[in-house]
């Protein structure tokens, strides 16, 4: 049975700053190219350009994009286990699963692009197109990066900012040398996305064959079982979100007016990238640990600790910084600001969180996270109702703070129950021991490690 590609240490320590790096370094490039975007395009333009993305978001409904989480998991844990019949059985079916659906939907968006060019016109029957080919490219990206992120992978991580990079080198090239409209964007897109599927065959086919080389696919089908077993659960918490994801925007335009969705949308929005700042232990690192309580215990704990004191730290400066910013930048947007304050208390409990959600779905608790969903919807619609009209958009702030503080004590309390062995010790919170310190240096050898060959470069 192999293992890992890298050892326990290196999965927890440099993984976790691999994601910060690269997340940070996708989020900076994307910027770039919105902005590249945003200035060659026309409003009118700009317009066009979101609705024919958005027929990339309601195709997705019809994609089973919604399964990756638990097969990835259920896929780790069969190589955890040394079930790797079960997992190659699993990966085939749902790859077949996977492919086969994005092809009828893209080949149904290509057929009508035709119908839709005859009433709108022939750019955007082109534009259709290219969207259709960018989702077969998507679907092909999402096989690899699933069984990559499935033996904890590392090479995986970096894959969006490898798009996005050769995204914005071709925008870039396109705006200073040549002319960028819509079409070029979306070929730009198509084009990147092909780099990305390019940089992921190589590392896929090498660890393929190091983890399923040489083994027999099990005789049973494995996703049938998934999705007897939870398949319901999945689609109620998919639709539920769906639907729950327009709750505030219209109650808050219903008891307030328009100028609070302006105000609610971008403290929230700079909340969510000050969020995405957060380290998380991979997924599948906590699938593959799940039968050694030892280790999950050791990473939920430090990443407790380090998720709260991190998310502390952030939220302090991001509470002196933006302001600021936003000030100096976008003066009209200065009376969103004491919501994005309010907004920031949530964020020391925001890794938590997101850590309880991750760690359930390891245990295979869709049940449960399920059933909770709804629950937390109703208590959310219930609070912004009983306060919007008297507090105004404070309100949302309330909300929010309210639903992470229960959905935290709340997963808490479950998890500590059945699983004794992830119970925190408070008091460790307070204090830098030897395993701290231990971490923080090994982190800083990575570091150091990975800028190594940029130094050389420089030099």
């Amino acid at each position: 049975m192999p293992h890992p590609p890298h050892s326990f240490a290196q999965r927890f320590i440099r993984g976790n700053i691999l994601n910060i790096f690269w997340n940070n370094l996708l989020g900076g490039l994307g910027l770039l190219t919105s902005f590249l975007t945003l200035t060659a395009l026309s409003v009118r333009e700009f317009g066009i350009y979101q609705l024919v993305l958005s027929v990339v978001v309601f195709l997705d409904a019809f994609s089973v994009n919604f399964f990756d989480e638990v097969v990835q998991n259920d896929i780790t844990r069969a190589f955890s286990d040394r079930h790797n019949a079960d997992a190659k059985r699993l990966f085939f079916e749902f790859a077949a699963l996977k492919a086969g659906v994005s092809a009828v939907v893209a080949a149904v968006l290509f057929a009508s692009a035709s119908a839709v060019a005859h009433w709108y016109g022939e750019d955007i029957g082109l534009y259709l197109r290219i969207i259709s080919l960018i989702m077969v490219v998507h679907a092909l990206q999402s096989i690899l990066n699933l069984f990559l992120r499935s033996v904890v992978s590392l090479r995986a991580i970096g894959a969006g900012a490898v798009e996005e990079f050769s995204k914005l080198t071709l925008v870039a090239g396109l705006f200073v040398f040549y002319t960028l409209g819509i079409r070029e964007v979306l070929l730009a897109t198509l084009m990147a996305s092909c780099v990305a599927l390019v940089y992921l065959v190589i590392p896929f086919a090498r660890e393929f064959r190091v983890f399923l080389g040489g083994v027999a696919a099990a005789p049973r089908f494995m996703f049938r079982r998934i999705f007897q077993a939870y398949g319901f659960w999945i689609l109620f918490r998919s639709a539920t979100r769906r639907a729950a994801k327009p709750l505030r925007p219209w109650l808050i335009v219903t008891l307030i007016n328009a100028e609070a969705v302006a105000f609610y949308t971008l403290a929230v929005n700079l909340v969510s990238m000050i969020k995405n700042l957060l380290p998380l232990p991979d997924p599948s690192l906590l699938a593959w640990e799940a039968a050694n309580p030892q280790r999950l215990g050791y990473i939920f704990s430090r990443s407790v600790k380090y998720l709260f004191w991190g998310g502390t730290a952030l939220a302090a400066v991001s509470a002196l910084m933006v302001p600021q910013l936003i000030g100096l930048i976008f003066p009209k947007y200065i009376p969103a600001m004491p919501l994005f304050i309010f907004f920031l208390l949530s964020v020391p409990l925001h890794g938590i969180s997101r850590l309880e959600g991750l760690l359930l779905t390891a245990f295979r608790e869709q049940r449960l996270l399920a059933s909770f969903f709804l629950t937390e919807i109703a208590l959310s619609a219930a609070i912004l109702v009983a306060f919007l009209p008297g507090v105004g958009l404070l309100a949302v702030g309330i909300e929010t703070n309210s639903a992470i503080l229960w959905r935290v004590w709340f997963f808490y309390r479950r998890i500590s129950r059945k699983y004794p062995f992830l119970r925190l010790r408070f008091r460790s919170f307070l204090r830098v021991d030897t395993e701290d310190r231990l971490i923080f240096r090994r982190g800083a050898a990575e570091v150091l490690a990975f800028l190594q060959p940029l130094r050389r470069f420089i030099l």
